[in-house]
């Protein structure tokens, strides 16, 4: 049986990522900016951490950086040996 998925960010990535993320809530939390500011920056937090989460960047894709993963399970190679 043969399941792909689909993975376009590195490990790296996806920490910087988080870590982005949880700086934009907090950044929201602690300011006292205008409604529009709020908004910008709950948008980009949840972007940032739901593609994380993911490991799948939309616009990455787009450009066409998607790496295909295979990973198969119950899958026996067998080799004929000569004598």
């Amino acid at each position: 049986m043969e399941t792909k998925t689909f993975e376009n960010i590195s490990l790296n990535e996806t920490i910087a990522r988080i870590i982005l993320g949880a700086a934009f809530s907090a950044l929201i939390l602690l300011t006292s900016a205008t409604p529009a500011v709020i908004f910008a920056l709950s948008i980009m937090s949840l972007y940032l951490i739901i593609s994380a989460i993911a490991s799948f960047e939309p616009l990455y894709a787009l450009v066409g950086m998607v790496k295909e993963k295979y990973s198969f399970s119950l899958y026996v190679k067998s080799q004929e040996v000569k004598i």
